[in-house]
């Protein structure tokens, strides 16, 4: 019998697909799903990288979004905030507002 080896491509797609299905997953067991889902900032790192990964393959956001189940806009957004975000390994300030 001879075995059928799956091309590098086709596999990478597969793996992609299996991320977007945990991702899925982990945003249902959380048991919020709708236009107002809240997304751990875990989930949203995980989103932006899927996307990214996505990307280098040739797919656009909206690919994606429809992958991972949710807005291509708020994919967009997050991932704008995070090209504008410092390094992780800094510490993250809390803005201070004067009471009023």
């Amino acid at each position: 019998m001879s075995m059928s080896v799956v091309p590098k491509k086709e596999a990478e797609a597969m793996d992609m697909k299996e991320q977007a299905e945990k991702f899925r997953k982990a945003v249902l067991e959380r048991g919020v799903v709708g236009p107002r889902t809240r997304y751990t900032a875990e989930q949203r790192q995980e989103a932006v990288e899927y996307v990214r990964a996505r990307q280098q393959q040739g797919a656009i956001v909206e690919e994606a979004a429809k992958e991972l189940g949710m807005s291509s806009w708020t994919l967009s957004r997050w991932g704008s905030a995070a090209r504008a975000e410092p390094p992780s390994s800094s510490p993250r300030r809390r803005r201070w507002y004067p009471s009023r």
